[in-house]
């Protein structure tokens, strides 16, 4: 059963690696677009941090396959840390990013107004998962995975409808950001509901990552595409 598990997570870790690499390049073609002083201020450590995402994979699956039952390592942690930092400096990146657009930038159209909206209910659902995530070794319990679900499958109905009425040469990011989103909420359930054996956890935590690379490329795409305008 070790082995099953461990060949599980090398075979889930190779599937994550270029995707990790792939959102990373996305982000540095966004992070190339942007000239305004303002944006690239919140957006430059963002990407700083996410470059550090494929580098710390290998070093964490190789922690967690020498000591699969054991508590979270230096590496493990590295990883935690980085994905919250990316988080953080994401959504502070959004909300000024948003906020410049409507200020300074051209005139959104509705559709992309309503998609706006859609994507931070998105974000917080998102956001409200992660803060009733148990902590190492707990069981789940804090989080309501049918209503979660519920929830989430109302924000994404949002979404998409708003998607079908974003301008054509955005319509596309908006749709990978929201299969991305729904995908990483969907897997964020799974890992407040995970049981607290750390291999199973470690292996639903890469499938997050995976989708949130996922997430972080439409989003790099979609401000690209924005600043373009």
């Amino acid at each position: 059963m070790a082995f099953a598990r461990g060949d599980a997570l090398r075979a889930r870790a190779a599937r994550l690696a270029p995707l990790l690499e792939a959102a990373v390049a996305g982000a540095d073609r966004a992070l190339d677009g942007i000239r305004d002083p303002r944006d690239r201020e919140l957006a430059v450590p963002l990407v700083t941090a996410a470059r550090r995402w494929p580098r710390l994979l290998s070093g964490a699956v190789a922690e967690r396959l020498a000591s699969p039952g054991g508590s979270p390592g230096p590496a493990l942690r590295e990883v935690s840390a980085t994905d919250e930092e990316v988080a953080r400096r994401l959504d502070a990146y959004r909300r000024s990013r948003s906020t410049w657009s409507l200020a300074a930038g051209p005139a959104e159209s509705e559709g992309a107004l309503l998609f706006l909206e859609a994507r931070r209910a998105l974000e917080a659902a998102e956001a409200r998962l992660g803060e009733a995530l148990p902590g190492p070794g707990a069981r789940g319990g804090q989080v309501d995975p049918e209503r979660a679900r519920a929830e989430a499958a109302a924000a994404v109905a949002r979404a998409r409808e708003a998607t079908g009425r974003v301008d054509p040469g955005r319509r596309e990011a908006a749709r990978r950001f929201v299969d991305a989103q729904e995908r990483a909420i969907e897997l964020l359930i799974g890992l407040a509901t995970a049981p607290p054996d750390p291999r199973e956890r470690a292996s639903r935590a890469l499938g997050y990552q995976a989708a949130k690379a996922e997430v972080l490329e439409a989003v790099a795409e979609w401000s690209r595409l924005s600043a373009a305008r």
